[in-house]
């Protein structure tokens, strides 16, 4: 994740990534993302999630 400034709407996006990713862990499922960076810290700080980076062409 990217240090942003307190206040600026970030910790909602932040959160919202995390319960995905929480959810993912959960259930067995794989993440397919174009959000490589934060899903990539979230899964250094909890294994489990297969992440599938995503590129638009």
């Amino acid at each position: 994740m990217r240090p942003l400034g307190r206040g600026a709407g970030h910790e909602r996006k932040y959160l919202n990534d995390a319960l995905i990713y929480l959810q993912a862990r959960r259930i067995g499922a794989s993440l397919l993302t174009g959000n490589v960076g934060d899903f990539d810290f979230l899964n250094q700080l909890l294994l489990g999630v297969p992440i599938i980076p995503y590129r638009q062409a």
